[in-house]
């Protein structure tokens, strides 16, 4: 698994979800990794669904496999994981939930549709369902009726270019009818949604004998699937659709992109009437070179809301949204988010609850790369009422769903995680206090510590005790993710890796064991608990800061740097070159406290410890290395008496600015130097002064 190869691996730097200023309070964000080498890709913004109990149901693809995922609303807590593997490549397509909060999944996979139930409760299979070949062989789309029956929009496989609709019965998957919906010449599949009478609307993207572009829909009897209309939408040029929604009087909304005279696009959003087609209103907003709706939604009163892409001023695109009214299509107001960077920015999913804001999710840029950003917008005005997003080299948002008093965003992370936020739609959360620095118990159990890093919303504890023998023993929890607004979880590992004195060393070779949990939560900047379990053995501990100078700096996300430079925080080698290894520095007045993790001769891990590393020079600091042993981790009483400290080498940190050193050490008579810097594994990074 792509985080769980090193600790320090370049992948381990992906960036986390920042709460600023303008932020909603996290109620909690969780991360899961592919089972298998890869990427957890979710469905797309009907990848995910919410029950009663307000509960989170998410599908995506793993590999080959199919995945349906429970997460438990009020901690996000994974309640259950089921997959359903093939031999070739698979792709989600939707998940859905009928009245009792049984859950049905839509997917691809070996180049034919697969259709899953799961009980809600437990996630127990209930039947599944595979296309024969010449039949649905492609799924595109999925919908439910008020009875729990399953529509499934598709194209059979090979040359032919017709679109198919089938009713499956909800109790076993059995096929009530399937109909194919010709289109004509490269028709294509983009979604389908069901009427309060149960009655299936489609719409996909069709090609005329002229090589035109254009949107075509059709509505079909629930009860039979016969044809009841079908409409072609030309505007003269080139018409995409991206998405369908239904009001409750049963009229439904197509969205998409139309090309103008001048060659540019324009947000397009038809409104038509569902018993005969025939369009209510017709609008399109913002002619530029990308401008375009991805997904449409609508609230208890029909209003129209809208999410895309559009031209920024600034230059670049912004994630666009818009709002209709029902009768006449009046626009009553339109909103852009900019990314502080350039590239593409679009808005993906929309939402709307059960007061009317609108809930958008998609993709943003900053100046570090790309981002998910979800947005929440006043149904009334547009106004914004927050706004949620964190940097990394390839997030992105599929999904947002509201659940009674949040809003859930769904996406990926670093384009390989899927990820899953729970925002408050509450007061906007303060900024917890920053905890970056050495902590320990206290005086009564000196010899052991951890040093925590932070950045963005993750934490990078690396825990220094004894083992079982009494030797030194690191543990490292590497991604710590935020679970509320100054909590923290993750897995912790423990490493194997080349000698410290291995040259080349070669970061292939180091190895992550997990070997349990740890989570710190935090009443403010100086007071927290940490709480692991390694093999079995639970434990807690109350941890303070260790203060040894009346000069301890303040730290805080996304500061400027001091003159001079405080340099506290965690290093490695240059570029990543020898991930597995680092130095945790805490800079307090002249003296830094310097930990060393890294690995003995037999692979194993070892920590060296520098506790008084003092100022030889305007940005040289030099001091002795200790090995210590001492009372196991798991000790019932822990006895400082017993901790024993015995020098075994010198160190000098020489920096030539505020983010890059050299570290030349003497360690058991053997002498080496290695250039270091700061490691980022998260935006915003934190900076002491």
């Amino acid at each position: 698994m792509r985080y769980a190869s090193s600790i320090l691996a370049t992948a381990l730097c992906a960036a986390a979800y920042h709460a600023c200023a303008a932020s909603p309070g996290m109620l909690w964000g969780v991360s899961t990794y592919a089972a298998r080498s890869g990427a957890i890709v979710p469905a797309s913004a009907q990848s995910a669904a919410v029950d009663a109990l307000g509960n989170l149901y998410v599908s995506a693809a793993d590999g080959p496999c199919v995945i349906a995922l429970k997460y438990t609303g009020a901690t996000g807590a994974l309640a259950w994981r089921r997959e359903a593997c093939g031999a070739a490549s698979a792709s989600a397509v939707a998940i859905a939930l009928d009245m009792r909060g049984d859950v049905v999944v839509a997917a691809n996979a070996d180049g034919h549709m697969r259709v899953l139930k799961y009980s809600g409760a437990a996630g127990a299979p209930m039947w599944e369902l595979r296309a024969a070949n010449g039949a649905l062989d492609v799924a595109h789309g999925l919908a439910l009726d008020a009875a729990g029956d399953i529509f499934l929009l598709g194209k059979a496989a090979g040359d032919s270019t017709e679109l198919w609709v089938a009713k499956h019965r909800g109790s076993d998957g059995s096929l009530a009818w399937q109909q194919p919906v010709d289109g004509g010449a490269e028709t294509a599949p983009v979604g389908i949604a069901v009427d309060g009478g149960g009655d299936p609307f489609i719409v996909g993207n069709y090609r005329d004998s002229g090589g035109d572009d254009d949107w075509y829909a059709a509505k079909l009897a629930g009860s039979s699937g016969a044809v009841l209309w079908r409409k072609v939408y030309d505007s003269g040029r080139a018409d995409t659709a991206a998405a369908i929604a239904i009001d409750a009087v049963g009229d439904f909304t197509v969205a998409g992109a139309s090309v103008t005279a001048a060659g540019n696009t324009t947000i397009r959003t038809v409104k038509s009437y569902g018993t005969t087609g025939r369009t209510v209103w017709d609008r399109t907003l913002e002619g530029s070179a990308n401008a375009r709706a991805y997904a449409v939604a609508v609230d208890t009163s029909g209003n129209v809301a809208v999410t895309g892409v559009s031209a920024s001023s600034a230059g670049g695109d912004d994630i666009k949204t818009l709002k209709y009214s029902a009768g006449a299509g009046t626009l009553l107001w339109q909103a852009a988010h900019t990314g502080s960077g350039t590239g593409p920015e679009a808005g993906r999913a929309i939402a709307v609850d059960a007061r009317g804001d609108v809930a958008v999710t998609g993709t943003s840029r900053s100046a570090a790369g790309a981002e998910l950003r979800t947005l929440k917008y006043a149904g009334g005005d547009g106004a914004t009422q927050w706004s949620y997003g964190g940097t990394s080299s390839g997030d992105s948002g599929f999904a947002v769903v509201p659940v009674k008093g949040g809003t859930y965003s769904i996406g990926m992370l670093d384009g390989v995680a899927l990820r899953v936020v729970k925002l408050a739609d509450g007061a906007v959360a303060q900024e917890p206090a920053n905890v970056q620095g050495l902590w320990w118990k206290d005086s009564s159990e000196s010899g052991w510590g951890v040093n925590l890093t932070q950045q963005g919303d993750v934490l990078f504890a690396t825990w220094f005790t004894y083992d079982e023998n009494g030797h030194g023993l690191w543990l490292v929890m590497s991604r710590g993710e935020r679970v509320g607004d100054a909590s923290y979880q993750g897995t912790l590992y423990r490493m194997r890796g080349p000698a410290f004195n291995a040259v080349p060393f070669d970061p292939a070779r180091v190895a992550a064991t997990p070997v349990g949990a740890a989570s710190f939560s935090f009443t403010d900047a100086e007071h927290g608990l940490f709480r692991y379990t390694v093999n079995g053995v639970a434990g807690s501990k109350a941890i303070t800061r260790q203060v040894f100078s009346t000069l301890a700096p303040a730290c805080g996300l996304d500061g400027e740097a001091g003159a001079p430079p405080n340099y506290q925080d965690l290093w490695w080698s240059r570029g990543g070159a020898e991930s597995g290894w680092g130095l945790n520095v805490a800079h307090q007045g002249d003296t830094l406290f310097v930990t060393w993790f890294t690995y003995a001769g037999d692979g194993s891990g070892q920590w060296l410890v520098g506790s008084a590393f003092t100022r030889a020079g305007p940005d040289t600091y030099s001091g002795t290395l200790y090995r210590t042993d001492g009372p196991p981790f798991d000790s019932a009483a822990w006895n400082p008496a017993k901790v024993a400290v015995a020098a075994a080498g010198h160190a000098t940190l020489t920096f030539s600015d505020a983010d890059n050193g050299t570290f030349a050490y003497t360690l058991d008579g053997i002498s080496q130097s290695k250039p270091i810097e700061r490691q980022v594994f998260a935006t915003p990074r934190t900076t002491c002064r």
